[in-house]
């Protein structure tokens, strides 16, 4: 009855082994459904992450710097067939900015956004007149004085624009975006300076001084672009804060102590602020 109980010993080893390989197979099938439902509920969760996050709000407020950091503007005149000038040099050093916007997703990377965006720069501006002697040639005098106050430009501008969510977690994003602006400026230019001269009649004698300028606001608008980007971190599914950078151009037409002149707009805002997403 030996060889019996081996040849059943041999069956049932091999019965065993084709037991071990259905559990593994079943192990290996189980991990599978369970990789897919995990991968599935994963997706779903994000997808309802999404979802909630199709509209969004941002209010900002920081720093701007100005297209162009300064400029000037200048006329000439006629005295006693001698030619004269009076300039104007304007400064726009850094100055304030503010901004409020927001956009729609229509899927979960690619939507449109609309932003309000205002700066304003303030500086004193820098007067010169050169005036002629009214009898003798080449006997000019010069003088050189500053605005009392300090003269204003005022910018806002309508940002018009695509957005790429380049990342998007559940407490990180960030969004790239890009494309045209429309501007308005508002400039306190000088219209006027008033000088006093005093000349000689027999000698080439000749002093001028400036005693005071005339001053009003002009507007001038335009088209330009823009493009930035902007990194939030949220604190729960609605509210975060968020930092945004943005670079825009444009020109407009500013009358000024010259004539109508065209002038830089836009420049580099830098700002920080609320963000909300729904």
């Amino acid at each position: 009855y030996s060889a019996p109980v081996a040849t059943g010993v041999a069956r049932g080893g091999a019965t065993g082994g084709l037991v071990i390989q259905r559990v593994q197979r079943m192990v290996r099938w189980a991990a599978m459904v369970v990789g897919v439902v995990v991968g599935l509920a994963a997706s779903a969760r994000e997808a309802r992450a999404q979802a909630w996050e199709k509209g969004w709000l941002d209010v900002n407020f920081g720093v701007a710097i100005a297209a162009e950091s300064e400029f000037t503007s200048a006329r000439s005149f006629v005295i006693a067939q001698e030619i004269g000038a009076v300039a104007v040099a304007y400064g726009l050093p850094r100055g304030g900015s503010f901004d409020v916007g927001g956009g729609y997703l229509f899927t979960p990377r690619v939507g449109v956004g609309i932003s309000v965006a205002g700066t304003a720069h303030q500086d004193v501006a820098g007067l010169g007149i050169s005036v002629p002697h009214p009898l003798y040639f080449n006997a000019s005098d010069d003088d050189v004085d500053v605005t009392a106050e300090a003269l204003t430009r005022a910018e806002g501008a309508w940002h018009l624009h695509p957005v790429l969510v380049a990342v998007q977690t559940p407490r990180l994003r960030v969004r790239l975006f890009g494309g045209p602006s429309y501007f308005r400026a508002e400039q306190e230019v000088v219209t006027q300076i008033r000088y006093d001269q005093v000349f000689q009649l027999f000698n080439r004698g000749n002093v001028v001084n400036i005693t005071r300028y005339d001053s009003e606001k002009e507007v001038g608008t335009g088209w330009g672009f823009h493009a930035g980007g902007d990194l939030s971190v949220f604190f729960n599914r609605v509210v975060g804060v968020g930092t945004v950078l943005r670079i825009s151009r444009g020109q407009v037409t500013i009358a000024d102590y010259g004539g109508d002149e065209d002038r830089k707009v836009g420049g580099t805002q830098i700002g920080f602020g609320l963000r909300l997403r729904f």
